[in-house]
Order: structure tokens, then C-alpha cells, then sequence
């Protein structure tokens, strides 16, 4: 017994001795394992670059801050090209002052190819795709914005490409018209009469629309119309002058482009007598106007500043007549009389 014992603990050592063995084989064999060379890696942080604008004005440069909507498409180079779905879908890119920050983190990847588009100012709840954005104009002139669309930037990282790809950069365009108005009175009623316009305002306008990130077009929204008004304050006289709120000119009508032919226009005035004359004091009183019917003309495209000048015959609109004379007549001479006799 005692003998079979002492084999069994032989046997059991034995055991014990070429597992610690295996073991330190295998931590030998991790420790001398050389890793891969990476001469450049598969997945490279996106970085934007400073997006230009081609107008100045009204805007000409993004303030620290300020955030522009992108959508990006990823897409699988190899056949048929497969696109990523929802991978950069209306994210907000903010300028910082000294850099553009995407909301999150986005890379290109070795063998995808890339299609970025974007506009400002960034809207949460836009409905945007790889090739439009929806929009509606505010009704509030003072809270209207500069809407700006840049179209498709696109990179390619292809799998034997040793370069990483350029940062992204967009060119922003004006995508709305920018509408203006001016007016003068027909005679000079500055001696005796105040004339102020106080509201102008445009009726039944196409109020939302989807633009195109490819060039810009717009398509109306069916049934979105609104009425669009600016405060002003501007008395009026023989010289056209541009309708606004005091020296104040950013108020401006921001407007989606459209065919504005036969559109309605209606100015509010009001009118003061300088000689204690009450009977012409008159409060917020309008007229209406027509926009002409020429649809060539006025067609308002995007990128483009309108302006609508309208004289008024203040004398029609208050009652009032000119004194005139017409061609006097000289009837011809009569029968000559037979002589009187003075008599002596």
C-alpha cells in the first residue's frame, strides 16, 4: 500500500510540474509576440474648416457661437455602395471662435467615401436630407434670419490612400430675396401737412417651402401662405426714400423667393396738419396697392435684393383737388351798336 502511494504522489508531481511548464511557455510566447506595424490608421476624425459666405450683406461672417446644420452620407466604395444609415443626420457644427466642433465625434474610414451639405442657422426639428432642407420664414420681421445653404462637399478615403482626407469646407449661399421699400408723395405737402408711413405689409405670400442643397431652387409648401409686415417710421416728401424704423435698416423683409406679380401691398399712414387744422389729422389709415403683374420682373430669386418704389397722390387720398383753370374762350364780338347823338 505504501508503495502505491508513493507512485501515486510521483504521478500527481509529475502532473503539477508540466502544467507550471505550459503555463510559463505561454506567457513567454505573449511577451515575444511582435504587433503589426500601423503606418496610418483606418478611422481619422472629421475636421471642418471655416465656411466662407458669398454676399455681404446682410451677414458676412459666423459669430463665436453660432451653429450650422449638417447631414452627412457615409457610403461602402465597394459595389453596390452601400450608404450608412442615419450616420450624421442634421448634427449641429458650432463655431468656437478658433475652430468648427461637430456635436459628436464622426471619422472617415479606410474604403467609404463621404457627401456633406449644411445650412444656417441649425434648426433641431428640420427636416433635412442629402439633398434638401425644409423651411418656414418667421412672421416676426425681427426674428427673420439670413437663411444660408451650402451645397455638397464630398471626400473620398480609399483604402490604399496614404493621404488622410481634407478637412470639410463649405461655401454658403443667400437663399432668400431680401425685400425693400421706398416712397415719396406726388406734390410737396411739407409746409402743411406731415405724411408718415408707419406699416408696410405684403399679403398672401408663399411662407414655406423646401430649397434644394444642389442649386438652390425652392419648392413650395401647399397651402403655407402668411402675411409679412415691417414697422417704419418715415415721414414722407418729394424725394424717394427708403421705409424703415428710423436710422434703424436691419428690419428688412426676409422673404422665400416666389412670384410676387399681383400681390397685395398695403402701406398704414398717418397725417398731421401743421396749421391746428384737425379735420386732416387721420390715424392709421391704409392703402392698398398692387405688386405689378409682370412675373418676369418680379420673380424674386434668391441672393437678390428688391425694391418697390410707390409715389403717393396725397391730394386723392385726402379729398383734396387743385384749383384749375382751363382754356379761357373769347367770345366774338357782337352787332356794332347804331351811333348816339351827343347833341350841342
Amino acid at each position: 500500500n505504501l508503495l502505491i502511494k508513493l507512485k501515486k504522489l510521483t504521478v500527481m508531481k509529475n502532473l503539477f510540474l508540466a502544467v507550471a511548464v505550459m503555463a510559463m511557455a505561454c506567457v513567454g510566447c505573449a511577451k515575444e509576440e511582435p504587433s503589426e506595424p500601423k503606418s496610418l490608421p483606418d478611422l481619422v476624425p472629421i475636421e471642418f474648416a471655416p465656411a466662407t459666405i458669398t454676399r455681404s450683406t446682410p451677414i458676412n461672417d459666423f459669430e463665436s457661437g453660432k451653429s450650422i446644420g449638417i447631414y452627412g452620407k457615409e457610403t461602402l466604395s465597394d459595389a453596390p455602395g452601400t450608404v450608412t444609415a442615419d450616420w450624421m443626420n442634421n448634427l449641429p457644427l458650432t463655431n468656437s471662435g478658433s475652430a468648427w466642433a461637430l456635436a459628436s465625434t464622426h471619422y472617415f474610414k479606410k474604403g467609404y467615401s463621404y457627401s456633406f451639405v449644411a445650412y444656417y442657422p441649425y434648426n433641431a426639428s428640420a427636416t433635412v436630407t442629402d439633398s434638401s432642407v425644409e423651411y418656414t420664414v418667421n412672421p416676426d420681421v425681427a426674428q427673420q434670419e439670413d437663411f444660408l445653404y451650402a451645397p455638397a462637399v464630398t471626400r473620398t478615403y480609399a483604402a490604399a490612400d496614404e493621404a488622410v482626407p481634407n478637412a470639410v469646407k463649405f461655401q454658403f449661399y443667400h437663399a432668400l430675396a431680401q425685400v425693400k421699400f421706398s416712397a415719396k408723395t406726388k406734390e410737396d405737402y411739407s409746409k402743411y401737412l406731415d405724411v408718415t408711413i408707419t406699416k408696410v405689409e405684403i399679403q398672401e405670400l408663399v411662407s414655406a417651402a423646401t430649397l434644394a442643397f444642389a442649386d438652390g431652387t425652392w419648392t413650395p409648401t401647399v397651402g403655407r401662405t402668411g402675411n409679412f409686415s415691417q414697422t417704419v417710421n418715415n415721414t414722407l416728401g418729394t424725394d424717394m426714400v427708403t421705409l424703415k424704423n428710423g436710422a434703424d435698416d436691419t428690419n428688412v423683409l426676409m422673404l422665400l423667393p416666389q412670384n410676387a406679380a399681383g400681390k397685395k401691398v398695403v402701406l398704414t399712414y398717418t397725417t398731421k396738419n401743421k396749421n391746428g387744422d384737425t379735420s386732416l389729422d387721420q390715424t392709421d389709415v391704409t392703402i392698398q396697392l398692387t405688386i405689378p403683374a409682370d412675373a418676369g420682373a418680379n420673380t424674386w430669386t434668391g441672393n437678390n435684393i428688391y425694391e418697390y418704389q410707390v409715389t403717393l397722390d396725397m391730394g386723392a387720398v385726402l379729398g383734396w383737388g387743385n384749383a384749375a383753370f382751363d382754356e379761357p374762350v373769347i367770345n366774338p364780338w357782337g352787332t356794332p351798336k347804331p351811333p348816339i347823338d351827343m347833341g350841342n
